[in-house]
């Protein structure tokens, strides 16, 4: 489901802006994060780690090999991949002070890192068949041509190589009350698209991808969204009226999106 065309000076604009606000929100990540079921009482730190953890798993790199983190953020997922399996992991994103963050942090203890500005659906900065796999952990969802960024990770990886992308997915065509909710999150965080289970296989697939798992795991990030509006708000006691204001319809929307039963959560495991 297509949503808009943000450029990615304005989706590297909204991350300059909102990295330390949404670290606070979910924990040290800026992704969502898994929780087993209702009585899991994990931490939202805790369950956004689990979600990394979840996707190291599927990618199963052998130490020594090199990772491409598409969208990295602060690189606190690169730094946890390469430390639990002793791998070298390269991230890029489109924000400049993402960029300056993650290059602050600490590696991982068994691996190494490193963090580039780039810009993944333009040309990434690397020859053909550089990486070993890659993932993508909630980028796909601010990129309008999902053909050109996977055709780019296809072409960086080695034959074989495995990809996972987690990101928003779109389980029935939404109703106009669904739509309107999915155009304010759209304008309010750079969204792009939600694609369906169909079109993710479609566009994997025309990248040259071959698809091996693909789970919904909707029912254990929704409570992400609501944990993340109670930051929201609190942080906005200590900024003038109308910021708190803005930021409280902010918290809303997040309330309101992560109630959407037509929203799912897509964990895509595939090989190049």
């Amino acid at each position: 489901m297509h949503l808009g065309q943000p450029t990615p000076e304005a989706v590297g604009r909204l991350y300059d802006e909102a990295t330390d606000l949404l670290l606070a929100a979910m924990g040290g990540n800026i992704h969502l994060g898994y929780w087993d079921d209702e009585d899991d009482d994990s931490p939202i730190g805790g369950a956004t780690d689990r979600l990394t953890d979840l996707v190291g798993a599927r990618l199963r790199p052998a130490p020594g090999q090199r990772v491409l983190d598409v969208g990295c953020g602060t690189g606190r997922s690169a730094a946890r991949i390469s430390a639990d399996y002793g791998v070298h992991v390269t991230g890029v994103t489109v924000s400049a002070y993402q960029v300056e963050v993650a290059r602050r942090s600490p590696p991982g203890a068994a691996g190494s890192t490193e963090f580039v500005l780039a810009d993944a659906a333009a040309r990434l900065p690397y020859p053909d068949g550089s990486f070993d796999a890659a993932y993508a952990l909630e980028s796909l969802l601010h990129i309008a041509d999902h053909e050109a960024v996977l055709s780019q990770i296809t072409r960086v990886l080695r034959p074989g190589g495995r990809v996972v992308v987690a990101d928003a997915c779109l389980r029935r065509r939404p109703d106009e009350g669904t739509l309107a909710v999915i155009a304010q999150m759209s304008a309010a965080f750079q969204f792009a698209d939600i694609p369906t289970r169909s079109e993710y296989h479609e566009r994997l697939a025309a990248a040259g991808m071959t698809v091996i798992e693909y789970a919904d795991i909707g029912e254990h990030v929704r409570r992400t969204y609501f944990s993340a509006a109670e930051t929201v708000r609190a942080a906005a006691d200590g900024f003038d009226a109308q910021t708190a204001a803005e930021m409280a319809a902010t918290a809303d929307l997040l309330v309101g999106f992560g109630a959407l039963p037509d929203i799912g959560y897509a964990l895509i495991t595939a090989s190049a």
